[in-house]
């Protein structure tokens, strides 16, 4: 909640802002006034203190917890007795002091003496770590040139002083002089090391920190994705699994081989000598933010001997689990397996400075590193105070840490025990914990699979936490899907079972897949507590697809309105569509396609394909405010990214785009991957269109006689098509677009386009009449004076003015009429209806008796009103195909009866099995994409079935 106070509302207009609205959007947007112990605390909307056990623990920097006294009362004496924070270039006893003190740690059970650089946090010591890595591969590079350079001087001295004629035969080339020779051995040498940057070795699922270098151990792709700007920069790093082979292969790869030359019985040699492109292995002990994951003793145990033989530098990054989270200085001290580097930072600072530790062993340090690695905000006495003060005491509670952790691991085992398709995993030591849900990227709640999707479900899971239990939990960052348990010494044994019982509590919601009761506290207050827990089942979206075909098309929709989101997930049923609208439109930033189906289907021409169909969490209401207001990016952006989804997942070459996507994304040109095509299943619809209404004119009307055809919506792409291909089978339309000036202008520019379309029809070929164009209208147009002009070439088809001189000429007899009141629809005997309206507005009054009316809108127009006149007013309600064998589409959110599908997906379906890969109905369509469409609808067997259901996507 947010406080009256403004001394505690949190301003994020200039400082992240997305961070801001994401964290107000999930309610993660407390304003923390204090922390004590393992207790932090925020005000509500009446300023009462509201008390919060704090398990995310600064990211593990609060081993100590909040405000430790023993570290506070340090801290207050520190600044009382104005010890210097700024004093470089002089001798700091309390850096020397805790220097050894790590030593001395470390070094009791390795036996080893170590080197301390001090740093302000772990991704300095990250980097600072591979700087002395460079210095270390460039150390070693300079005894071989120094070796190179003996040798060639010694070859040299050799020739001169027995006064003979130099030769030297390399590779089947002489060289007659020593400096032709001695270039090329320094050239070739150098050209081993420049042919690839030596690299680091890093863990899959490894998280070493986000500045530039550090980010680049990083291995989760979203943190990288942007930071890199070409290969040469991802060639830094090498990812492997924790596995031997993958370690050993990727050495393999960096093995290269220099040739040294070499005097031998006055006769000159070359010898090889491996070069390894290698500056070390840095690996966490314990994973952090990979969802807390302890690498294997063995594995480690091998990455030691394995570094040790190749002499490179082994790593150990305790940035997390070191500080004596888990009960000793280094975690690795525990499994009696020692690093050559360590780092230390999150509690080595006790929660009350900012800093961080580089642990080198003497045998590795180089010395010159000390005087070019520096830092301004570095080696201060006060910090180096504090943390030595925080080891102290964090070493003699090393039995309530480890007595603490035991308590947490049994609690969560036994969690995980009662809810075993709820919790997956259950990982940790000491006092760093990580609980690992299943992902529920296949639920058919399509709630709870977009935020598994998203990345973001765990972070819901942490907002019901927090506000419903006053238990403050974060997912780890590399893995969204894990949540971090991080206390401090301080957390009770009551705490504990508090904290069981309420991760019980969201386990429940999980098991049930109850979404309302996870984010009851998201929805305004009249819209919580309206029913208990209840279950809504578990099962996955249906997936029957072939994996032996070679062709994958996509189908991407989104929700019609709210009652499409009540039947995506049924536990949302109680919510009023205000608040349903307030709860997708708080989280479109992090919203991203889900999965809704996949199945092969086949036709009658024995073809057969994949079709995936993905969701997008927005109702049609939502799409066209967006569009009112010119606010595209967010929305193209998701339909952009259900492309990639479809195409990355799923091999889909084709995607077709349904309902608004085909409107924001215009008509498909907007669509980014190149590896993709697209169609808009517009030539289908307009297709199975042109069939329905023939048919209901051949049972209701007498077609010789002259027919007025509207169309509302008419600058649309659709509507235009149903025009041209309506052209040999009505005498007059009359035209209405949008009531906006701008939806007016579109419309009459549709005219002009539409004028000029006839008459080019009627130049270019002379058997359009009765084919292309009506007869009547043909003879009407073909006897003007316009006509005339445009044949003599007295006038041009793109002139602005032809419109106007034809209908001026023809008056009442112009076939085309532009209307601007729904009224004038009363003249139509048909009247086509396909606009972006969100709401149904259209009543039996606009309309003629016994008069059809084919709406197309997705959602209809037609209200119920229109539906069940009493006037013999036909609706009918768009066309449905029926699919060849009864093949059903199977799942929420498309209420299709056996063996039905709608045009638009059938276009795409059509295209996969013709295996016609092309961008189809994309951009501005013609009559002719529409008569190719039924003729591929033929031959596979698809059928017009002219009933259409409701559809909530």
């Amino acid at each position: 909640m947010e406080t009256k106070d403004s001394t505690y509302q949190p301003h994020v207009s200039h400082s992240r802002p997305k961070l801001g609205r994401l964290l107000k959007a999930l309610s993660l947007d407390k304003q923390f006034v204090r922390g004590s112990g393992n207790f932090i605390y925020h005000r509500d909307s009446e300023r009462n203190e509201i008390r919060v056990s704090d398990y995310i623990g600064g990211y593990g920097s609060l081993l100590l917890g909040h405000h430790h006294p023993e570290l506070k009362q340090l801290a207050i004496d520190l600044l009382e007795n104005q010890i210097p924070h700024h004093a470089q270039m002089s001798s700091k006893s309390a850096v020397q002091e805790l220097s050894a003190f790590i030593s001395d740690e470390i070094g009791r059970k390795s036996g080893g003496k170590y080197i301390t650089t001090l740093a302000n946090s772990g991704a300095e010591v990250v980097e600072a770590a591979i700087k002395h890595a460079r210095l270390n591969f460039s150390k070693n590079k300079d005894k071989l040139i120094d070796r190179l350079h003996r040798e060639i001087h010694g070859i040299n001295h050799h020739f001169n002083i027995n006064k003979n004629k130099f030769e030297v035969i390399v590779d089947d080339h002489t060289f007659h002089d020593f400096e032709s020779f001695k270039s090329h051995c320094i050239n070739e040498f150098h050209a081993v090391y420049n042919d690839c940057s030596p690299v680091l070795l890093a863990l899959e699922q490894s998280f070493h920190g986000k500045t530039t270098g550090a980010l680049n151990l990083t291995s989760h792709e979203k943190f990288r994705s942007g930071f890199q700007t070409n290969d040469k920069e991802k060639s830094q790093v090498a990812f492997f699994e924790p596995e031997q082979k993958s370690v050993e292969r990727i050495l393999a790869n960096l093995l290269r081989t220099v040739s040294l030359p070499k005097l031998h019985k006055g006769v000159v040699k070359f010898e090889d000598t491996d070069v390894l492109m290698c500056l070390g292995v840095i690996v966490e002990p314990i994973q952090g933010e990979g969802g807390i994951r302890p690498v294997a003793e063995s594995f480690l145990s091998y990455l030691r001997e394995k570094t040790r033989a190749l002499k490179i530098p082994l790593i150990f990054d305790e940035i997390q689990c070191g500080s004596y989270r888990t009960g000793t200085i280094v975690h690795s001290l525990q499994l009696e397996i020692y690093a050559d580097y360590y780092l230390l930072s999150k509690s080595f600072g006790g929660g009350l400075a900012k800093n961080a530790a580089l642990i080198i062993d003497e045998k590795q340090y180089h010395e010159g590193f000390g005087l070019v690695h520096t830092s301004t905000y570095s080696d201060d006495e006060y910090s180096a105070k504090i943390s030595l003060k925080a080891l102290q005491i964090a070493k003699s509670e090393v039995e309530t840490i480890h007595a603490t952790g035991k308590l947490i691991e049994n609690q969560l085992n036994e969690l995980q025990k009662n809810y075993p398709n709820v919790v997956k995993s259950v990982r940790g030591a000491g006092l760093m914990w990580g609980i690992e849900f299943f992902d529920l990227d296949l639920s058919e709640n399509y709630s709870f699979q977009m935020f598994s999707r998203s990345g973001y479900l765990n972070y819901l899971y942490c907002s019901y936490l927090l506000n419903q239990w006053d238990v403050r939990l974060a997912p780890t960052l590399s893995d969204p899907h894990t949540l971090r348990i991080l206390p401090s010494i301080f957390i009770s044994e009551e705490e504990i079972q508090a904290f069981a019982t309420a991760l019980e509590s969201l386990s429940q919601i999980i098991q049930n897949r109850d979404f309302y009761k996870l984010i009851e506290h998201l929805v305004p207050p009249n819209q919580q507590n309206l029913r208990p827990l209840q279950d809504f089942g578990r099962k996955n979206v249906i997936v029957e697809t072939d994996s032996e075909l070679e062709t994958s098309v996509g189908f991407i929709s989104h929700y019609i309105n709210e009652d499409g989101v009540r039947d995506g997930d049924p536990s949302m049923a109680i919510l009023s569509n205000e608040a349903i609208n307030e709860l997708l439109e708080s989280v479109i930033e992090i919203s991203v396609p889900i999965l809704l189906h996949g199945r092969k289907i086949s036709g009658t021409s024995g073809k057969t394909v994949n079709v995936y169909f993905a969701g997008m969490l927005f109702t049609a209401a939502m799409a066209r405010e967006m569009m009112t207001k010119n606010l595209y990016s967010e929305y193209a952006d998701l339909c952009n990214d259900a492309v990639d989804f479809l195409h990355g997942s799923f091999e889909c070459s084709l995607v077709g785009l349904g309902q608004y996507s085909s409107v924001i994304t215009k008509n498909g040109k907007s669509i980014r991957n190149p590896d993709v095509f697209v169609t808009t299943g517009n030539s289908y619809t307009v297709g199975i269109g042109v069939q329905a209404i023939n048919e209901e004119l051949a049972l209701r009307m007498d077609k010789s006689k002259p027919l007025t055809l509207g169309i509302l919506g008419a600058a649309g792409n659709i509507c235009s098509t149903y025009v041209k291909c309506f052209l040999p089978h009505f005498s007059r339309m009359v035209l209405k677009g949008s009531d906006g000036t701008g939806g007016k202008l579109k419309t009459h520019r549709f005219l002009r386009e539409l004028t000029s379309y006839v008459f080019s029809e009627m130049l270019e070929n002379p058997n359009s009449r009765s084919t292309i164009i009506r007869a009547d209208v043909y003879d009407v147009l073909a006897n003007s004076h316009t006509y005339s002009d445009l044949k003599s070439g007295k006038l041009e088809l793109n002139d602005l003015k032809l419109v106007d001189k034809i209908s001026e000429e023809l008056g009442s007899k112009f076939p085309f009429q532009v209307i601007e009141s729904l009224d004038d629809l009363q003249q139509c005997d048909v009247t086509v209806v396909a606009t972006n309206s969100p709401e149904p507005f259209l009543y039996s009054r606009y309309f003629a008796n016994d008069s059809i009316v084919y709406d197309i809108s997705v959602p209809l127009n037609s209200t119920d009103e229109l539906i069940h006149n009493n006037r013999n007013i036909k609706v009918i309600m768009g066309g449905i195909v029926q699919l060849p064998f009864d093949q059903t589409i199977t799942m929420r959110a498309y209420p299709l009866g056996t063996g039905e599908a709608f045009a638009c997906i059938s276009e795409t379906i059509l295209l996969g099995l013709e295996d016609k890969i092309c961008n189809f109905s994309y951009g501005n369509l013609q009559p002719s994409q529409v008569y190719a469409m039924d003729e591929m609808g033929a031959k596979h067997g698809f059928k017009l079935k002219k009933n259409k259901f409701e559809t909530i996507f």
